[in-house]
């Protein structure tokens, strides 16, 4: 009798099988279904690998799906030519693929996605622009993202006012992920810490608590640390696990410490 991992290695070859077919008959979204399969591959219940991720084989099946209008292999297709995901990186091919959906469906995840493409490259303003795009297009993350960008005056003037309300929207989206609303209750945080009153450290606290929550902020833990220590917190200013050398981020006493001329003699 075939072992339960065997079943599901079956279960899995079935599945490609009938995507291919639905694919070669015509069906756009089969392709897509195809490369998404490929690209995750199988795993049993403890993590072990029954299937291996085909990365060059989703990556065809999302072009083959693009190419046939599917949007979103279109998405999945920029996303592969950006990560360098079953091909060579290629950013121009990835800001064509999200423009062209952009263009055809104001799809959100096209907006946020040109807006990284744009702030990695250090255009902070077209960055925000996008990012705006993206938020007006039913983006919950791209709320946070403007309220980090309009508290520290990154690709727009600074603004304490502006950077609450979008924090604000934030919380109301019914389309945001866990990840930016941990990311927003650190920033309120952050604010309040940066008017310096004493009693409002209830608040932060709380703040952090429940963005420390899940045990995967270190950033909020080491100023609830900092707090319980009596010392003077120091929080991080990095957008959340985002790479230092990654452009459009403020400036962090702990991580991007601002230069001093050097004295000449």
């Amino acid at each position: 009798m075939p072992t339960p991992s065997k079943l599901r290695q079956a279960s899995f070859t079935e599945r490609e099988a009938a995507l291919r077919a639905g694919a070669s008959a015509g069906d756009a979204e089969a392709w897509w279904e195809l490369g998404c399969l490929l690209q995750d591959g199988e795993v049993d219940g403890r993590g072990a690998i029954l299937v291996p991720p085909d990365h060059r084989g989703a990556f065809l099946a999302f072009r083959r799906g693009a190419e046939a209008g599917n949007d979103d292999a279109l998405l999945n297709l920029g996303v592969c030519y950006d990560n360098a995901t079953g091909t060579r990186r290629d950013r121009a091919k990835a800001w064509r693929c999200y423009h062209r959906l952009w263009r055809r469906t104001r799809h959100r995840a096209a907006a946020n996605n040109l807006a990284t493409w744009h702030r990695d490259r250090g255009n902070q303003r077209l960055a925000f622009s996008w990012y705006e795009k993206a938020a007006d297009a039913g983006d919950g993350d791209a709320h946070v993202a403007l309220a980090y960008a309009c508290y520290y005056g990154l690709g727009t003037t600074k603004s304490l006012a502006r950077a609450l309300r979008a924090l604000d929207r934030a919380d109301r989206s019914t389309d945001i992920t866990p990840y930016s609303l941990e990311e927003a209750l650190y920033l309120r945080a952050v604010m309040v810490l940066d008017r310096g009153r004493s009693g409002d450290i209830v608040t932060v606290t709380a703040l952090l608590r429940r963005a420390a929550a899940h045990g995967d902020y270190p950033e909020a833990d080491a100023v609830l640390t900092d707090i319980g220590r009596g010392t003077l917190p120091t929080p991080c200013r990095c957008r959340r696990h985002l790479a230092r050398t990654i452009k459009g981020q403020a400036q962090c006493p702990l991580h991007r410490p601002r230069r001093l001329p050097v004295a000449l003699s």
